[in-house]
């Protein structure tokens, strides 16, 4: 776990699990380096907390990013990203904003960019 005297969070690799059976990986909050994550003006960090089931909670933002890596090497070859975010009734200004997502195999691998559809707030 990141020192609390640190602006960003470390990702804690003991919170990343692969499901053999569903050939998956899974990140709990926890599991990913969050930019800002350790600042309360950003971040209502419930990270802090013991339970993996507890998400993150953003407060305000104007950029965000988050990463994760697994403990074991990936083979080359195609991979699903998904990425569940929710929000408050009173959430603001994600309309229409595009998510992208990224991915890289290995330290030398490639950068590759898809964008996400639009987020809708309801």
């Amino acid at each position: 776990m990141s020192s609390s005297n640190k602006p960003h969070y470390d990702a804690d690799p003991n919170k990343v699990f692969y499901e053999e059976d569903k050939n998956s990986w899974t990140f709990k909050p926890r599991g990913f380096s969050i930019i800002w994550g350790n600042d309360k003006r950003y971040w209502n960090c419930l990270i802090r907390r013991s339970s993996d089931e507890i998400p993150a909670e953003l407060v305000q933002v104007c950029w965000l990013e988050l990463t994760g890596t697994t403990k074991d090497p990936l083979k080359e070859g195609k991979y699903k990203i998904k990425f569940e975010v929710s929000m408050k009734s009173d959430a603001f200004g994600w309309s229409g904003c595009p998510v992208f997502m990224m991915a890289k195999l290995g330290k030398k691998g490639r950068y590759r960019w898809k964008q996400s559809r639009p987020i809708r707030c309801k």
